[in-house]
C-alpha cells in the first residue's frame, strides 16, 4: 500500500488509474481508533479521492466513494464525519447534471446517520438535502421535511442550524407564493441568528432575503437598504454573490424611478468593484431605457439580455411592472405636447397596437396620472390642462380628519380635574382620567352657518382619599348629543363604585351623585362653542361666528372649572406645552456603533422606518423621516452616545417643535436605547408615546434586534 504522497505524484504524472488505486486501498484498511497517523491518512485520501472524481465530472464514482467511506468514518469523531460528508456532497456541485444522484447520495446517508443514531450527522444532512430539494425546484418535497426538521431543531435549541433550516423554509415558501409565511420564516430566522454569532456568510443570506421579500411587496425603499447590506455582507468575504446583490440593488433604483442615481451608487468604494459585471451592464441599458422613457430601447435591452433578465425569477417577476412602467413614461412622453391627439399616432410612436395603446390610456385616465377623454369616434385622445385643486375643500377634509382628536383632548382638559366636595368638606372627590370615549362629531357649513353634530358616549374615572381610605369608582355619559342641547335636557349619568363598600366608600359616592357628575354639565355646554372657536378659521369662517349655543348658569364648582380649565385651540394664540415627557426605553441585541448607524444612516433608516427618509447627522441639518410625518433639525451630536433634534408632526400646532433626545449605552451583551420627547403640546402625550412606541422601537424590533422591551412613561415635572 503507498501513500497519499504517492498518490498524488501518479496523478499528476497522468497514471490516473494508479493514483486512484492507492486511495482506494489506503481508504479501505482496517484502522483502530487510536491509530491517529493512519486515520489521518485516510481523512486525505477520502478527500483526494473525492476532488479526483470531481475533476473527472464523474458524479457516479463520487457516490460510490461516500458509501464506501462509511466504514473508515465509523472510526473518527462524528463532528469530522459530519463535515467530511458534507464536503464530498458538495464536490456534486461541481459536476453538470449531477443534481438528482447527489440528492439520492444525500438521502441515503440521512437513512445512514438515523441507523447510526448521529442525530448531529442527521441534521446536517437534512439541512443540505432541504437546499438540495429548493435548488431543483422541488419545494413539495422541501416542505414536509422542514416541518419536521424545525421540530427536532426548536427541542435541541441549536441556534445555527434553526437559523439555516428558517432561512431556506423562507426561500422555499417565497418560491411557491406563499408570502406571508416567507416573512414569518424570516423573522424566526432573524431572531435565532441574533442570539449567537452570526457568520458574515449567513447575515448576508438574511439581508439578501429581507430585500427580496421587500421588492415582493413593491416596497423598494427599504428593499435597496437590504441589498446594500447585502452588498457589503458578500464583498467582506469575497464571494461571488456581491454582484447580485448590486444588480438587485440598481433594480430596486430602476423601480423606484430614479435610474439617475445609478452612477453615484457604481462609484462606491463596494459596488466599484462589480461595476464591470455583465449584471451590472443590463441594468445601466435598462435604466438609460428608463431614463429617457423609451420602450423601443427597453425591449431591445430584454432581446439583447435575455438570458440575465428573463432567467433571473427575482429580476423577472418585476419586468411586467417595468415593463407597464416605461409604456406608461413613453405615452406620457408622447401626448405632453398635445391637447387633442390621433390614437394611431400615438401607436406608431411607441411602437405598440393600437388596441393596446387605448387600453393603457383608459387605464391611466382611470388611475388618474393625467385628466383627458378617449373620443372614439374621432379615435383621439383629449388631453384637459390640470385642474387646481381647492385649498379649502382640502383644509375642510384635514380638520373633519381631526375633529374625533380634538374632542377627545376637549374633554380631557375639562373634565379631568373637576371636584367636588366629600360630607363635611375635608375630603374631596376628583375626576383622575378620561377612560372611554366613543361616538361621532361633525362640523360643516349650512347656509353660511357652521353647526355641529354630535353624539358621544363618555367614561370618567373617579377617586377620593378620605382618612386613608381610597374610594374611587366610574361615572358614565351614554348620550352626550346636540340632540340634548337642542331640546333643553338633563344629561342623564350612570355611576358606578368599584371600591369596597362601607361607610366612607357610601359618602364619597353620594357626593359623585349629588355634586360631581351634575357639575359636568357646563363643561357639555360650552362644547359646541370650544369646537367652532377651533375650527372656524379651518372652514372659512371667523372665530366670532355665530353659532346656536345654549347658554347656562353653571354651579359654583362648575364655575370654578370652568375658569380654571380651558381648551387651547391648536390654530391660535400661544400653545399648550405639557411639562411632562415621554420617555420610551428598549434594550436591543447590536452593538451600539451598530444601533447609532441604524438611527442615523440614511440608507439604512428605511430598514426601519419602511418609509423613504432625508437625514444627516450634523448639527443644524434639517430632516424628514416616515415620509414626511415627522420633521425636525439636528441641534446636537455625540456619537455614539446622544442626539438631539427638534421634532414634530404634522397634527402638532403649526411652528411648534419638541425636542427628541436619543441616547445609546452599549451593556455586556446588548445596547440600551432611550428615546426622551420633551415640549410636547398639552394633550399629546399618549399620542406621542405610542407613535415612538409604534414606529421607532416597534420598527427596530420588526428587524429581530429587541431581546427584551420594556417602556416607561414618565409623568414628571421638567425642571
Amino acid at each position: 500500500m503507498g501513500t497519499v504522497a504517492e498518490a498524488s505524484e501518479a496523478l499528476e504524472a497522468g497514471r490516473v488509474a494508479e493514483g486512484k488505486q492507492i486511495l482506494e486501498a489506503i481508504l479501505h484498511k482496517q484502522a483502530d481508533k487510536d491509530d491517529e497517523s493512519l486515520l489521518a491518512e485516510q481523512e486525505q485520501a477520502l478527500l483526494r479521492l473525492g476532488q479526483l472524481h470531481r475533476d473527472q465530472q464523474d458524479a457516479q464514482s463520487l457516490a460510490k466513494t461516500v458509501v464506501d467511506s462509511r466504514q473508515f468514518m465509523a472510526s473518527i469523531a462524528k463532528a469530522k464525519t459530519a463535515k467530511l460528508v458534507r464536503v464530498l456532497i458538495d464536490y456534486f456541485n461541481d459536476i453538470p447534471n449531477s443534481r438528482d444522484i447527489q440528492i439520492a447520495v444525500t438521502k441515503e446517508n440521512v437513512a445512514w446517520s438515523k441507523k447510526e443514531k448521529r442525530i448531529f450527522l442527521k441534521q446536517n444532512l437534512e439541512t443540505k438535502l432541504i437546499a438540495q430539494y429548493f435548488e431543483a425546484k422541488a419545494y413539495r418535497d422541501a416542505l414536509p421535511l422542514i416541518t419536521e426538521l424545525l421540530k427536532e431543531l426548536k427541542t435541541l435549541d441549536d441556534k445555527m442550524i434553526l437559523t439555516e433550516v428558517h432561512l431556506l423554509e423562507s426561500k422555499v415558501n417565497h418560491a411557491i407564493g406563499n408570502f406571508p409565511k416567507a416573512k414569518a420564516a424570516l423573522t424566526s430566522a432573524r431572531t435565532s441568528a441574533n442570539s449567537i454569532y452570526c457568520p458574515p456568510m449567513m447575515q448576508a443570506q438574511l439581508d439578501m432575503q429581507g430585500g427580496i421579500l421587500h421588492a415582493e411587496d413593491k416596497d423598494f425603499t427599504t428593499a435597496a437598504s437590504y441589498f446594500f447590506e447585502t452588498l457589503e455582507g458578500f464583498d467582506s468575504i469575497d464571494d461571488a454573490r456581491a454582484a447580485l446583490a448590486l444588480k438587485y440593488l440598481l433594480l430596486c433604483k430602476i423601480m423606484l424611478n430614479v435610474p439617475q442615481e445609478l452612477p453615484a451608487i457604481l462609484e462606491g468604494k463596494v459596488a466599484s468593484k462589480y461595476a464591470q459585471s455583465r449584471d451590472v451592464e443590463v441594468m445601466k441599458a435598462v435604466a438609460e431605457a428608463q431614463r429617457n422613457r423609451s420602450l423601443e430601447a427597453f425591449e431591445q435591452t430584454l432581446r439583447q439580455f435575455k438570458d440575465e433578465l428573463a432567467s433571473d425569477p427575482i429580476v423577472r417577476n418585476h419586468l411586467s411592472a417595468l415593463y407597464d412602467t416605461l409604456l406608461q413614461q413613453n405615452l406620457l412622453r408622447v401626448i405632453e405636447p398635445y391637447s387633442r391627439i390621433e390614437l394611431a399616432h400615438i401607436a406608431k410612436m411607441v411602437h405598440q397596437p393600437v388596441r393596446e395603446v387605448e387600453q393603457k390610456l383608459s387605464q391611466m385616465i382611470l388611475d388618474k396620472v393625467f385628466q383627458g377623454v378617449l373620443d372614439q369616434g374621432a379615435g383621439c385622445l383629449v388631453v384637459f390642462d390640470k385642474v387646481e385643486e381647492d385649498e379649502t375643500y382640502e383644509k375642510t377634509l384635514g380638520t373633519l380628519k381631526q375633529i374625533s382628536l380634538v374632542v377627545d383632548h376637549l374633554y380631557q382638559q375639562n373634565l379631568v380635574g373637576q371636584s367636588a366636595t366629600v360630607g363635611d368638606g375635608l375630603a374631596t372627590v376628583a375626576v383622575d382620567k378620561l377612560s372611554g370615549f366613543e361616538g361621532d362629531v361633525e362640523l360643516g357649513n349650512r347656509k353660511g352657518k357652521l353647526i355641529t353634530i354630535y353624539d358621544c358616549e363618555l367614561t370618567l374615572k373617579w377617586t377620593a382619599d378620605v382618612d386613608n381610605t381610597v374610594v374611587n369608582g366610574t361615572i358614565r355619559f351614554p348620550e352626550v348629543s346636540h340632540e340634548v342641547e337642542d331640546n333643553n335636557e338633563t344629561y342623564r349619568f350612570e355611576t358606578e363604585l368599584l371600591s369596597e363598600s362601607s361607610k366612607i366608600a357610601h359618602d364619597v359616592y353620594t357626593a359623585v351623585r349629588q355634586k360631581l357628575a351634575p357639575s359636568m354639565e357646563s363643561v357639555f355646554h360650552r362644547f359646541r362653542t370650544e369646537l367652532i372657536d377651533t375650527h372656524a378659521k379651518d372652514l372659512g369662517h371667523d372665530n366670532d361666528a355665530p353659532a346656536p349655543i345654549k347658554e347656562a348658569v353653571p354651579s359654583s364648582s362648575a364655575a370654578k372649572a370652568e375658569s380654571s380649565s380651558s381648551y387651547s385651540s391648536p390654530s391660535t394664540g400661544a400653545v399648550s406645552t405639557s411639562t411632562s415627557e415621554v420617555r420610551v426605553s428598549s434594550h436591543l441585541a447590536i452593538s451600539q456603533a451598530d444601533l447609532w448607524d441604524l438611527l442615523t444612516n440614511p440608507l439604512r433608516i428605511p430598514m426601519w422606518s419602511k418609509a423613504p427618509a432625508q437625514f444627516s447627522p450634523n448639527v443644524g441639518a434639517h430632516f424628514s423621516l416616515f415620509g414626511g410625518n415627522i420633521s425636525g433639525q439636528i441641534v446636537e451630536v455625540a456619537a455614539p452616545n446622544k442626539l438631539v433634534q427638534t421634532w414634530r408632526v404634522p397634527q402638532w400646532p403649526a411652528g411648534h417643535h419638541g425636542t427628541l433626545t436619543t441616547e445609546l449605552s452599549q451593556g455586556d451583551d446588548s445596547t440600551k436605547l432611550d428615546l426622551i420627547l420633551s415640549g410636547i403640546p398639552t394633550g399629546q402625550e399618549d399620542n406621542s408615546q405610542a407613535g415612538l412606541e409604534n414606529y421607532y422601537i416597534r420598527g427596530l424590533k420588526s428587524l429581530g434586534y429587541v431581546i427584551s422591551l420594556t417602556h416607561s412613561f414618565s409623568l414628571g415635572t421638567i425642571l
